[in-house]
This record gives structure tokens, sequence and C-alpha cells, in this order.
């Protein structure tokens, strides 16, 4: 769902000065704050999901030929969606974390 990412908003602000995460934010958009889609679908793949989001799991998600999405409640298709159920504060302070930790750090 576009509403996961959309408002919440990351940036390097505290990594090391030769980080490549924040040469890359850098790079982008001069280390302005970003919509974190990507960030939060990577957050979802590493961490469970289940201690930020909560697991749709009944219906499916369907794309019509202008590109517009919703999702149905059934037919079940076997597809997911996520609901968050933490703030937006709280996922980008765990977000900015990660992208400013040393590499290698757990």
């Amino acid at each position: 769902h576009y509403e996961i990412g959309s408002t919440i908003l990351t940036r390097p602000t505290s990594a090391v000065m030769n980080s490549p995460i924040r040469r890359a934010y850098n790079l982008y958009n001069n280390l302005e704050l970003k919509q974190s889609w990507d960030q939060t679908a990577v957050l979802a793949a590493v961490r469970d999901p289940l201690e930020y989001w909560d697991i749709v799991n009944t219906g499916y998600f369907y794309v019509n030929e202008s590109g517009y999405s919703e999702w149905y409640d059934s037919p079940d298709k076997d597809q997911y969606y996520l609901s968050q159920r933490v703030s937006d504060v709280e996922l980008e302070s765990i977000i900015e974390e990660l992208i400013c930790a040393s590499p290698g750090n757990n």
C-alpha cells in the first residue's frame, strides 16, 4: 500500500561523514528528508513485521488499466498488505538508527 512509508520521513542525520548511505542521500537529495517506502519494505523484510504492522491477509490487490490500485476484501487470493500500528515517529527513529549504523554493527 502507498501509505506505508509515505508519511515516514528519514535521512541519515547522524551517520559518519564517509558512510555510503550518507553519500547516497547527499547525492540524491542533498540530505533532505525523504519518504521511506523502500526503507519500510526493508525493515519489514529483515525484522519481524509484526513488531510494527498488522498483516492483512484476506482479499487481493488490483491495479486497473489506468494504474489506479485498490484492495478488495474478497475473493481471497493469498495476497497481503501491512497496516501500520506504531507511530511514524517511532518508525522514523528505528530506520534512522539503522541507516546511520556503521557497517558490521548489529
